[in-house]
């Protein structure tokens, strides 16, 4: 193991934790998502972490290092949605993402609502929340 990726751990580790929490979304989930500020931020992927491959709608979380800010950790989508979009993350990829933080037991994290990757963009859920993946 890299220095790296010790650095990674803890956040690699809370990444594990969110995608045993996946829920569907409540009406709670919803007013929630209406009431926390958006957050937007350009970073590079520090760490990718795609559930086990035999939960094909487990969610992709990135780990990214926002310019000028400590690194957060991201929930993006079910691994087949971003795949059908043809978008794929690596460590050092430069992104933009727009979206809502929320706090969860494991810590806060983002959940994105659009993900820009050089000139793929994908918009993974609407202002609502409600993904696009079920729409």
């Amino acid at each position: 193991m890299t220095p790296q990726t010790f650095r990674l751990l803890p956040l690699l580790t809370f990444s594990l934790a969110a995608c045993a929490a996946q829920r569907d979304l409540t009406a709670a989930d919803v007013a929630t998502a209406r009431a926390a500020p958006v957050y937007t931020a350009d970073g590079n992927v520090l760490g990718v972490e795609r559930g086990s491959p035999d939960q094909p709608a487990s969610y992709l979380h990135l780990v990214i290092q926002p310019d000028g800010k400590a690194p957060v950790h991201v929930e993006l989508a079910p691994g087949w949605y971003l795949d059908r979009a043809g978008l794929h993350f690596s460590e050092h990829d430069r992104v933009h993402i727009e979206g809502r933080e929320e706090s969860r037991s494991g810590g806060d994290v983002v959940v994105a609502h659009r993900i820009r990757k050089g000139d793929q963009a994908v918009e993974l859920r609407d202002d609502q929340g409600r993904p696009s993946w079920e729409q």
